[in-house]
This record gives C-alpha cells, sequence and structure tokens, in this order.
C-alpha cells in the first residue's frame, strides 16, 4: 500500500513538473518569437531608410551629371565648330 502511495505521489510530481517544463517552454517559445519579430522589424526599416538614402544619392548624382552635361554643352560645340573650321581652312589653302 505505502509503494502504491509513493508510487502514485511520484506519477502526480512527474506529471506536474512535464507540464511546468512544457508551459516554461510556450513562453520561452513566445519570448524568441516576440524577439525574432523585432529584430526583422528593424532589419526591414534599415533596408528601407537604405533603400531611401541610396535612391537620393541617385537622384543627387543625376542632377549634377545633368547640370555639368548643360555647361560643357556649350564648349563641345563651340570646340566642334572650332575643329570644324581649321579644318576647312586646311583643305581651302
Amino acid at each position: 500500500m505505502q509503494e502504491h502511495n509513493f508510487s502514485l505521489l511520484q506519477r502526480e510530481t512527474t506529471e506536474k513538473l512535464r507540464g511546468d517544463i512544457e508551459k516554461m517552454r510556450s513562453e520561452l517559445r513566445y519570448e524568441i518569437d516576440k524577439v525574432t519579430a523585432g529584430q526583422l522589424l528593424d532589419l526591414n526599416l534599415e533596408r528601407g531608410r537604405i533603400r531611401d538614402e541610396l535612391a537620393n544619392q541617385n537622384a543627387e548624382t543625376s542632377n549634377l551629371t545633368n547640370k555639368l552635361d548643360r555647361r560643357e554643352a556649350p564648349s563641345r560645340f563651340s570646340g566642334k565648330q572650332r575643329l570644324g573650321r581649321s579644318t576647312a581652312r586646311t583643305y581651302a589653302v
């Protein structure tokens, strides 16, 4: 009889411990998922920020390239005209 009571007590204790362990696993899983979701959100926000910054830099680079092209266009045209005139003079002589 005493052995039977000890066996029941041991089984109850084991079941209680298994329940506690399962509860801790569940809480740990929840906390891990929460941290992972937070990190994923941070990474996505940082990726978006970097993408926006790159787009701004590309736009600024395009604007500067266009400004340089507009400034150099008249001098390139003048240089071609001069080259054309000097070439024509060479053949005319």
